[in-house]
């Protein structure tokens, strides 16, 4: 028997191609750039996004990549008003064996934690970094999640001498959590 012979029903057609059709009506509303549209049809795609994988931000590749070079750290004040200072994994500090094996922490620490998409997290990774410097003698009382950077400037302006290099560094507490008792039970 040749199977070549036997085409395909006509109800298995209209599923695939249905199939097909959904699948890139997901992935289309995947890469809208944030409007209301893609805001409302959200809430119905994103199981699906999750499910085949579609969940990632495409930034990287868009025609205005960051312009901007930061690290993130966290302050924690303590009941007494002394502070501690806890820098979160630096790629830029580690071998290249090291950051590769961190980089779904980099992924976490630098793509997701500071961007207001994803401020979600910001209080679990407060909790943390307070049950981190626990101590029943002088809790944390408080922790602000912070970034320093700096803009970095077109090639074309390291090129052409013109003066000299901007040293200004930009500081941003982008969330401050107040630690109490029950964060660390």
């Amino acid at each position: 028997m040749n199977t070549a012979s036997n085409p395909m029903s006509k109800r298995d057609q209209v599923l695939i191609s249905i199939f097909i059709m959904s699948y890139f009506f997901v992935v289309m509303i995947t890469l809208l750039a944030p409007c209301p549209f893609k805001g409302f049809m959200h809430r119905y795609t994103r199981g699906i996004e999750i499910l085949c994988g579609l969940d990632q931000s495409w930034c990287m590749f868009c025609p205005n990549p960051r312009d901007f070079n930061f690290h993130t750290y966290a302050l924690v004040t303590f009941k007494d008003g002394s502070c501690a200072y806890y820098e979160f994994p630096r790629p830029d500090k580690m071998t290249q064996l090291n950051a590769a094996l961190r980089e779904r922490m980099r992924k976490h620490f630098y793509d997701i934690m500071p961007w207001d998409d994803f401020s979600v997290f910001r209080p679990s990774v407060a909790r943390y970094v307070a049950r981190c410097f626990a101590n029943p003698k002088n809790p944390p009382t408080q922790v602000s999640l912070c970034y320093n950077g700096d803009s970095i400037t077109p090639i074309s302006k390291h090129i052409i001498p013109t003066g000299t290099l901007p040293v200004g560094t930009t500081r941003k507490t982008y969330f401050v959590y107040q630690v109490s008792p029950e964060d660390f039970k």
